[in-house]
């Protein structure tokens, strides 16, 4: 009514939280600045106090206003009368994952997949509570389990308590000891002074356009002002909204300090505005400390409850479960299924997992990897592409529904997906053993800057299979029990092996490249390939052209063939990329299908990869030496007893690299010569570690029991 007459294009004094009406003041300044010390840390509770309508409200959405999605995935919870279940049910509501009628561990399962793939995706997960000072003792309880939720040394979710003084109340109880020590740092919203007060009602006068007359406010009056609001900014709001109001009505342009007693007098018994209101006693803070303990395990659903549902898989109770991260975990997976099933005394089967509904569902570059026409068995856990927390949230769901039907012996985990990290750690909330089967050549430390790596899964497994004397050794050297790590022979020359048969002579593979005459497949240096592909884990498309900079000034006049998926090859059809590639003396040809691309790599001189290393784990097969290129990491070195060396964007590297490995004599395998040792080495290592865990010096997870 009054914003016309006074000139303003929007009410100056609304009572609800309005970030955009965000005033710094000495108090609030100093609560931002915990908040974001809180953000630098990513971790623990972060406790901001205050009276009522001192501005922690819109303290809070300043902030979160100001976060980078791109970095940070931010929840704000304001109604908090709940308990312990329905607290976690409205955490995931908030963060937009549907919770539904779940028992508390389903939800639990369902949250920590969320906040598993939010780490997986670089982000980090943020949960504001307001009005925290409702929360019952258990539901805090709650929020300090959740807080336990990690992804190998990264905490998953931190959270902000904001809430009245009777928080600080309810943090002293005894009960809530270990909550105070997850508190990093603590901070009381007092009310505004005598100048925060004038300075903050010029502020949101000024933020509507008021011109600094109409109507006037004399010192004096915003003095009194602060007088009978104490300083509460929300009383403020309410006084300032009846003065401009009164003024409006009255045809007078200014605010005196009449005007202010006056008015105040009238809604003395609304908000108690008679006299000046005392700012509230601080109370003593929660010490800031740092503490870790174990993730709090969710209890795995009972026998009596697993059989009183429908069984949807008909799968036999007690079968092994495996899950792929990659195509070639996905062959080597499918042959060890199958040569599982034809081991004698063997009980229960050994079933492929995935999160598609049907066959078709798995990527055509899996199944081309696979050695047989017939597929191992597969339980589908009918889980479509969707956004992250959707995903995730229906792959808890479904693979618990899996684990309570069959009941399964272990898991199996090969290769390296937000997938498999998901699945991999229900397992461990589940209380279902862990098998995993690592790669013979992993990534250096810090190779890659995702928070998914392969030392994540390695660390999550009862135990470890690894294919090469150098990993098994790095494994007990980073003081894994012996216990947990078996040496097992690679199942990548099984693999090979088995579809060597198959493969197109090479001069059949080399002419369907349809190169230029120019590059030949037997000049005196022979040639290389490239195996790099436009993709989410190998190379960005904003990549390329730094790759085909790096590959031209250092690629040891080497001939380089780069076979290019596709989508790779038509980025690289862009002006800029295909002059460069054309400078750079690489030839490229789309390739599709695998096995001509592993005749070809059988006759290579050498393999340049990106961090997807597609190739690499045949490549060693084979005898033929690697360079992996890592654009984003300042890497380098190479395994004890590998051939594969691992550079970042530095040209000297890469070209020390290419040349070492063009000019190391090697001599050609032949693929149909290769061993079958692996797959039969694994099975006999996992039905003697299965055979034997009962009386290996540990119990997996004792604190989970049956509900």
């Amino acid at each position: 009514m009054y914003e016309t007459h006074f000139g303003f294009n929007a009410p100056p004094f609304q009572i609800n939280p309005d970030p955009a009406f965000y005033f710094d003041s000495r108090g609030h300044h100093q609560a931002l600045a915990h908040l974001r010390y809180g953000l630098q840390q990513g971790e623990g509770f972060i406790v901001i106090t205050g009276g009522v309508g001192t501005g922690k409200t819109t303290l809070v959405r300043a902030l979160l206003q100001q976060l980078d999605s791109r970095e940070l995935v931010a929840a704000q919870l304001a109604n908090t009368q709940l308990d312990a279940q329905n607290l976690l049910q409205s955490i995931l509501t908030a963060f937009g994952v549907p919770a539904g009628e779940l028992t508390k561990a389903a939800l639990i399962a369902r949250l920590e997949a969320f906040l598993t793939s939010v780490a997986a995706s670089g982000r980090r997960a943020l949960l504001v509570v307001d009005e925290a000072q409702n929360l019952t003792p258990q539901a805090l309880e709650e929020l300090r389990m959740l807080s336990n939720f990690q992804l190998g040394s990264h905490g998953l979710l931190q959270s902000f308590l904001v809430g009245q003084p009777k928080l600080r109340q309810l943090l002293q109880l005894p009960s809530m000891e270990q909550l105070r020590e997850r508190v990093l740092a603590s901070y009381h919203l007092g009310p505004l002074d005598v100048a925060d007060t004038a300075a903050y009602v010029v502020h949101r006068l000024q933020h509507v356009g008021w011109n600094g007359q109409r109507p006037a406010w004399p010192a004096e009056a915003l003095a009194r002002l602060h007088g009978r609001c104490g300083g509460v900014p929300r009383r403020i709001n309410v006084l300032c909204n009846r003065l401009l109001l009164a003024a409006y009505l009255g045809e007078s342009a200014v605010v005196s300090p009449h005007l202010v007693d006056e008015v105040a007098d009238e809604m003395g018994g609304e908000l108690g505005l008679a006299r000046p209101v005392a700012a509230p006693q601080d109370q003593p803070q929660p010490q800031p400390q740092r503490a870790s303990a174990a993730p709090a395990p969710v209890r795995a659903p009972s026998p009596a409850a697993a059989t009183a549902r429908p069984r949807k898989y008909k799968l036999r109770e007690g079968a092994l479960l495996a899950v792929a991260g990659d195509a070639l975990a996905w062959s080597q997976l499918q042959m060890l299924c199958r040569a599982w099933a034809g081991q004698d005394g063997v009980q229960a089967p050994l079933v492929m997992v995935h999160p598609g509904a049907s066959r078709a569902d798995i990527p055509v570059a899996w199944r081309e990897r696979d050695t047989a026409e017939q597929p191992a068995p597969c339980a589908y856990l009918e889980c479509p592409a969707a956004p992250e927390g959707r995903r995730a949230a229906a792959l808890a769901i479904r693979f618990t529904e899996l684990v309570a039907e069959v009941r399964p012996k272990a898991l199996l985990v090969a290769g390296s997906s937000f997938d498999a990290v998901h699945l991999t750690l229900l397992a461990r909330q589940l209380a279902l053993p862990v098998i995993r089967l690592a790669v013979a050549e992993p990534s250096p430390q810090g190779a890659d800057g995702r928070v998914l790596t392969s030392d994540v899964l390695d660390r999550c497994a009862d135990l470890l299979c690894v294919p090469s004397v150098a990993e098994h050794q790095r494994l007990l050297a980073q003081g894994l029990a012996s216990w947990r790590v078996a040496r097992v022979s690679p199942m990548t020359a099984d693999m090979l092996r088995a579809a060597a048969s198959e493969w197109p002579a090479f001069e059949e593979a080399w002419a369907t490249l349809k190169l230029p005459a120019s590059i030949s497949a037997h000049g005196p240096r022979g040639f290389g390939l490239i195996t790099a592909q436009v993709s989410p884990g190998d190379l960005a498309p904003a990549d390329l052209l730094q790759w085909l900079v790096l590959v031209r000034h250092a690629h040891a006049e080497l001939p380089l063939v780069w076979l290019a998926e596709p989508a790779t090859a038509q980025t690289l059809a862009e002006p800029l990329l295909h002059s460069q590639l054309i400078a750079a003396g690489i030839a490229l040809a789309e390739v599709t299908s695998l096995r001509p691309k592993w005749a070809l790599l059988a006759q290579a001189r050498c393999l340049i990869s990106g961090p997807g290393k597609d190739l690499v784990e045949e490549a060693q097969v084979l005898g033929v030496p690697s360079v992996v290129v890592h654009l984003q990491s300042e890497i380098r070195g190479e395994l004890a007893g590998s051939n594969v060396a691992h550079v970042g964007p530095s040209r000297s590297q890469f070209m020390a690299a290419v040349r070492a490995a063009s000019c190391a004599p090697r001599v050609a395998r032949n693929p149909a010569a290769l061993d079958d040792a692996g797959v039969k080495d694994v099975i006999a290592q996992i039905r003697r570690w299965l055979d034997q865990k009962d009386a290996l010096p540990f119990q997996l997870h004792p604190q989970t029991v049956a509900a």
